[in-house]
C-alpha cells in the first residue's frame, strides 16, 4: 500500500514523534520550518498556497527555507516571480476560495480537480495533491482544527496576527471544518486523522504508532 502523511502546524505537532517518519512520504505546509530546530525530521514535500499576510519578508523567508530542504515544492504559478531561483517546485493552478468564508455564496462545497481547491488552508491543498499523485491512504498529523482567539494556534508562539486579525477564531475554526467535510466527501481514498489530540473528528482515529507497525 502506497501510504503518505500530510502534516499540519497544529500544537500537538510539538508532541509528535516526527523522527519515525524519516523513511515516509510526507507532505507539509506553511511554516513547517519552524520545527526543524527541534528534529532531525525533514519534509519529503512542501506546499503553500495561502496569500500572503503580514509581514512579507518573513513569508518569503519560511517559504525559501522549506524549499532548500525538501525534495519539491508546490507553489501557485504566479509565485514563480519570487522564487525562481528553485528548480525543485512545481507551480500549480489554484483557485481563488482561499478568500471566501463558510457561510458566503461563494463558498465551494466540492473540489474542482484538476484545479486544486484553496479553500480552507494550505493543508487541503496538500491533501488534493497526495489524492493526485496517486496514494493509497493519507495520514493526517499536527492537525488539531482548534483554533483559539488571543492564544497561539499552532506547534510555534508567534501566530499570524494578521490572520486574527482578520478572521475570529470560531469562524477559522468553521472554515476548516467545512474544508475537510469536503475533503472527506470527496476523497477517493481513505483519509485517518493520527494527530495526538485536537478536535477533527471529520476522519477515522488511528494511533501513529499503529501506523508505523504495520
Amino acid at each position: 500500500m502506497k501510504r503518505c502523511f500530510v502534516i499540519g502546524n497544529g500544537p500537538s505537532l510539538s508532541k509528535t514523534p516526527l523522527i519515525h517518519l524519516q523513511k515516509e512520504v510526507t507532505f507539509a505546509t506553511n511554516r513547517i520550518n519552524r520545527i526543524y530546530k527541534l528534529t532531525d525530521w525533514r519534509p519529503t514535500y512542501y506546499v503553500r498556497t495561502e496569500e500572503l499576510l503580514g509581514d512579507y519578508d518573513t513569508f518569503h523567508k519560511d517559504v525559501k527555507e522549506n524549499l532548500m530542504q525538501v525534495t519539491r515544492g508546490f507553489l501557485p504559478k504566479d509565485w514563480a516571480k519570487w522564487y525562481g531561483e528553485f528548480s525543485n517546485i512545481e507551480y500549480i493552478s489554484t483557485c481563488s476560495h482561499h478568500k471566501a468564508n463558510f457561510n458566503e455564496i461563494f463558498a465551494p462545497h466540492e473540489w474542482h480537480l484538476p484545479q486544486y481547491c484553496s479553500f480552507g488552508s494550505s493543508l487541503n491543498v496538500a491533501i488534493q495533491i497526495a489524492v493526485q499523485k496517486g496514494f493509497d491512504v493519507i495520514y493526517l498529523l499536527g492537525v488539531d482544527l482548534d483554533y483559539k482567539d488571543q492564544k497561539t494556534s499552532h506547534f510555534y508562539d508567534d501566530d499570524e496576527e494578521e490572520l486574527a486579525r482578520r478572521v475570529k477564531a470560531k469562524y477559522a475554526n468553521y472554515n476548516m471544518l467545512l474544508a475537510h467535510m469536503i475533503a472527506a466527501r470527496n476523497s477517493p481514498i481513505p483519509i485517518y486523522n493520527a494527530s495526538i489530540g485536537g478536535v477533527l473528528e471529520v476522519y477515522p482515529r488511528i494511533n501513529l504508532e499503529e501506523i508505523l507497525c504495520q
